[in-house]
This record gives C-alpha cells, sequence and structure tokens, in this order.
C-alpha cells in the first residue's frame, strides 16, 4: 500500500510485535546471536551492569516547597532505590513499594537484613528475612532520611 502511493517501504517484513530479544539480542549485521539457548530472554549482563551503575551514580532529586500547609518533599527519585534494592533482593517492585520505615536491620553479628511481608502464592502474607550487603542498607537508611519529612506529613507514616 505504501509503495503504491509513493512512499518509501522497506523490502524486510515490518515486524508488528517485538520481544526483548529483538531489541537486544542482534549483532551488528541483524542476526540473532543467543549465548544461553532459545529461551534466554533476560536482558544481557552488559546492559544489567550498566542500569545499575547509573542508579548508583544517580544524584538524589530532592524538590520541596514551603508554602501553605504543607513544607515537606514532594519528589524524590525513587527509582533509583526501587532499582538498587531490587537489583540486590530479588524483590518484586509491588513489595519494594510496600517496605515500612526501620525494615533494614543489622544484627549482632554485624550481618545485615531486609525484613519484609511478602505474599506470593500464599493466601495471608509471611515475614520473610533477607540478607542484604552493607550498601544497600546504608541505601535503605538514606532513604529513611530522605523521606522523613513525607512520613511526618503522611497519614501512613510507617511506609518508607
Amino acid at each position: 500500500m505504501g509503495t503504491n502511493n509513493g512512499f518509501s517501504v522497506p523490502q524486510q517484513p515490518i515486524q508488528l510485535e517485538t520481544s526483548l530479544w529483538d531489541w537486544w539480542g542482534a549483532n551488528k549485521q541483524g542476526a540473532l546471536e543467543r549465548q544461553n539457548g532459545p529461551d534466554d530472554h533476560s536482558i544481557p549482563i552488559g546492559l544489567w551492569k550498566s542500569i545499575l551503575q547509573c542508579a548508583w551514580n544517580e544524584p538524589d532529586i530532592l524538590q520541596t516547597f514551603q508554602s501553605g500547609k504543607s513544607k515537606g518533599l514532594f519528589r524524590l527519585n525513587h527509582a533509583k532505590f526501587a532499582i538498587l534494592v531490587q537489583a540486590h533482593t530479588g524483590l518484586r517492585i509491588s513489595e519494594i513499594l510496600y517496605l515500612k520505615y526501620g525494615c533494614a536491620q543489622q544484627d549482632k553479628y554485624g550481618t545485615f537484613w531486609l525484613n519484609v511481608t511478602i505474599q506470593k502464592t500464599e493466601r495471608e502474607p509471611y515475614a520473610h528475612r533477607i540478607l542484604i550487603p552493607k550498601e544497600i542498607y546504608e541505601v535503605i537508611l538514606h532513604l529513611e532520611r530522605l523521606t522523613e519529612p513525607l512520613r511526618d506529613e503522611a497519614k501512613e507514616k510507617n511506609y518508607l
């Protein structure tokens, strides 16, 4: 149809649905090269490392306002913190969004833990402890400090 109307149309088939592999798996000639078999659709490790490095390097974006009833935080780059916590814990995004204030703890042996409530296939959520590196423990404590003004004004004060 495009050719009949004088448009420059590529001769290759036009893909209407693009898979993740189509985005990330093509080499310079456009041929697909799968390293781990035909069922591997994961993000290439190089790209994943790049995403994590960008999250670590992302400066904190904080915007506050000083007028009206509220004088607290109204914008924070939550994606930075969500990416870092998710990458080191394997939690789902929905589980990260419901993290509570004080969820990161250090035990008497110097081990760092993240206490979360998980509801996967069970009807009732259950408490779960996840071993985390010191860097993620510090990220969560930093997030607690950053979001304190917002928590002070919120109805639900226990969510991170």
